[in-house]
């Protein structure tokens, strides 16, 4: 009776460390598994990481440049006015408020026609008289930069 308590207790034994040495095997083959899947899924995330950073870069190159400011240079006549001055910044001013809409507008979506349509040949009045305007050039970019010459009507 001995004897069989101990092939039982041996067999017993023996299944379990038969049983522990399948799990761990099963085990093993999905850590491996799973270390795989991981590099796998590392590798794809860095493909996505780059191709999101390469679109973005893209994307802030092709961001729209607005029209963020408008100078204007005004060519008087040769006169010697008192008020030089201040008949040039009126026209300025004036000249400003007309091409202000353009302001915060994408440079692609400013005609150069549209603006000079809307300043050449365009009287404006001061308290010397009336100003003939005349566009000499245009530059359209961030700065908005014109030059008119004005001669008094």
């Amino acid at each position: 009776m001995k004897s069989s308590k101990a092939a039982w207790a041996a067999l017993f034994l023996l299944g379990f460390l038969v049983g522990a040495s399948l799990t761990t095997l099963q085990t093993g083959r999905e850590l491996d598994r799973l270390h795989v899947q991981i590099s796998e899924l590392r590798g794809e995330l860095e493909d996505k990481e780059n191709l999101i950073n390469l679109l973005s870069g893209k994307l802030s190159s092709q961001k729209k440049t607005m029209i963020e400011k408008i100078t204007l240079h005004v060519i008087l006549p040769d006169r010697s006015w008192a008020n030089h001055q201040t008949i040039k910044e009126t026209l300025e001013q004036d000249l400003k408020k007309i091409l202000n809409p353009t302001l915060g507008q994408p440079i692609e979506q400013v005609k150069p026609g549209l603006i000079q349509a809307l300043l050449h040949q365009r009287i404006l009045p001061t308290a010397q008289g009336n100003f003939l305007i005349k566009m000499d050039w245009l530059i359209i970019a961030p700065t908005l930069e014109c030059q008119v010459s004005a001669r008094l009507e």
